[in-house]
Order: structure tokens, then C-alpha cells, then sequence
């Protein structure tokens, strides 16, 4: 006699997102080498309101507030091979991996 039993119901339910939509998508983010700068840039009507930089050990390299722009561009942060970004758009944050130097 066996106590336990797997019973699997055959139903077609299964967990789903009908419609996604995300500003991530659209947020661009690109660094210049010639100029050493960071540029964030988004192609919506949302507006960037922060952007955090941080370096792998999660000190905070950089935080500018209050932006409320689409399009910024801000100087990159010297000897430092990639940084993490975490920016704060009106409806949703989002995080980066930016390589500046390999």
C-alpha cells in the first residue's frame, strides 16, 4: 500500500503575461570613448527622473537626481571597467551592465 501519490490535472492553465510592454526595451544607453561619457537616452514619453551609477562591489560611484529629461548625458567614471545603472523613469526602474573599457 503506498501513501503518497502524484496526480496531474490535465488542464490547459497555464501562468502567462498576455501583454508586456516595457521601457527597458526603449532605454538606450551608450558610452563614448572619445568623450568619456555615459549617454541615456530614452524614446518615449517617459522621463528619466534619477540615474545611480554603481561599480561591482555596490559602492555608488554617482547619483543624479531630479533630472526629469528624456536624453542625458553624464561623465563616466575614470579606471573603472563597467558599472552597474539603475535608473528611476516615471513608471518603472530599470538596471544596466555597461562595459566602458575591456
Amino acid at each position: 500500500m503506498d501513501r503518497f501519490y502524484i496526480a496531474f490535472d490535465n488542464t490547459q492553465n497555464t501562468l502567462s503575461i498576455d501583454t508586456f510592454s516595457s521601457v527597458e526595451n526603449t532605454m538606450k544607453v551608450s558610452y563614448y570613448n572619445s568623450s568619456n561619457s555615459l549617454n541615456f537616452n530614452t524614446n518615449t514619453a517617459e522621463l528619466i527622473e534619477e540615474i545611480h551609477i554603481y561599480d561591482y562591489t555596490g559602492k555608488q560611484l554617482l547619483s543624479i537626481k531630479n533630472i526629469n529629461k528624456r536624453k542625458i548625458d553624464v561623465t563616466a567614471i575614470s579606471n573603472i571597467k563597467s558599472v552597474i545603472a539603475h535608473i528611476i523613469i516615471e513608471s518603472e526602474t530599470i538596471l544596466k551592465q555597461i562595459v566602458l573599457r575591456s
